[in-house]
């Protein structure tokens, strides 16, 4: 098995219910595995979706060969869509020897 280096995640806040998020993530073209599902496939990239009740906002975690071009690219799409994302951010980076 070769080894790939993945990018780190990037967080994509918006300020929308989950449903909302979903819907508009597969109406750009990701894949849900079920009706159901908070994980997302979009091309070679994973979507994760969590939702704060209290802050009423969706957060997307995209991982993949390089998510903080998916990220940014996810973020213009949702905001063509209406919804009003809040920041596009990295997470931490970590390496692996």
């Amino acid at each position: 098995m070769g080894t790939e280096r993945l990018g780190a995640p990037v967080l994509v806040s918006v300020r929308a219910p989950l449903g909302a998020v979903r819907a508009a993530l597969i109406g750009v073209g990701a894949v849900a595995q079920d009706l159901r599902s908070v994980a997302l496939d979009l091309g070679d990239d994973l979507l994760v979706l969590a939702y704060d009740d209290s802050e009423h906002s969706t957060t997307v975690a995209v991982g993949g060969d390089d998510p903080a071009v998916t990220g940014r690219w996810l973020a213009d799409q949702l905001e063509d869509l209406g919804l009003r994302v809040e920041e596009v951010s990295a997470s931490p980076t970590t390496t692996a020897h």
